[in-house]
């Protein structure tokens, strides 16, 4: 399979999204229990409508780093098509003829 410049450029874009998303995940958990340490914190110390929005922003950031650990399945299975596509085309000879029996 051959991939135009512009194409080999997209699918370098999505693998080093997919693999960023390493980083970031692990960033928006923290983030999110600082958060929830301020929610609490302002709940105990009498500001209760902002301590629990902010207890309401980590539990919606812890939600969906939860819900997306692995990151897009639709971006892992592209990533995996292109790749094995790429192998088999490697592995296969190039003569463009095919079997006539």
């Amino acid at each position: 399979m051959q991939l135009t410049e512009q194409e080999q450029k997209m699918v370098s874009h999505l693998r080093k999204q997919h693999n960023g998303w390493r980083t970031n995940r692990v960033v928006i958990v923290v983030a999110a229990v600082i958060m929830l340490g301020q929610g609490i914190r302002l709940v105990w110390s009498g500001q209760s409508d902002l301590g629990i929005l902010y207890c309401a922003l980590s539990f919606g950031f812890f939600s969906y780093t939860l819900g997306s650990w692995t990151g897009r399945p639709e971006f892992y299975l592209l990533l995996r098509l292109i790749e094995e596509k790429g192998q088999a085309s490697k592995t296969l000879p190039s003569s463009g003829a095919q079997d006539q029996g």
